[in-house]
């Protein structure tokens, strides 16, 4: 990842890489821009190219459009301690063809751990629903780790 702001998006971004939306690669910006020619959404386009580190990127010479997230200050995003279902839940819900979000593989069922977000963004559920999905076995882990941790908060 080319610098600290696509590091602090990642883990909000990756999940497009189970969708037909580009994430960045294939452009100077990879996790800090999202797009699709047919999203009707956005403040900026752009075209994915061959790169190195992305020779194929997906939706390769197509003009996107989407967002530019660079405009986000790095520590901010940080800052949030958590990752932004926001980006993903937007999309889905503004894609024009819905049944063709997701890829044909469901790569975005390995990319979360399980379909259950794949399945919870199906059925319409706002990010808040979905974090609040987590909170029971968040609370589980937390209890369970308890035992192994040598520091203090």
């Amino acid at each position: 990842l080319p610098n600290m702001r696509s590091i602090y998006l990642y883990p909000s971004l990756c999940f497009f890489e189970g969708t037909v939306f580009n994430e960045g690669r294939g452009t100077t910006h990879q996790f800090q821009v999202y797009g699709h020619p047919d999203f009707p959404l956005g403040d900026t386009t752009y075209t994915p190219i061959p790169l190195p580190g992305a020779r194929y990127p997906k939706l390769e010479g197509q003009l996107c459009r989407g967002f530019d997230l660079t405009v986000f200050d790095p520590d901010s995003i940080r800052a949030q301690g958590q990752l932004d279902l926001h980006y993903l839940v937007e999309a889905y819900r503004h894609f024009p063809r819905p049944a063709e979000f997701f890829l044909p593989s469901l790569f975005i069922d390995k990319l979360a751990g399980s379909d259950q977000l794949r399945r919870q963004l199906q059925q319409g559920w706002t990010e808040e629903q979905i974090r609040a999905s987590w909170q029971a076995d968040l609370q589980t882990f937390r209890e369970m780790r308890k035992a192994y941790l040598i520091y203090e908060k």
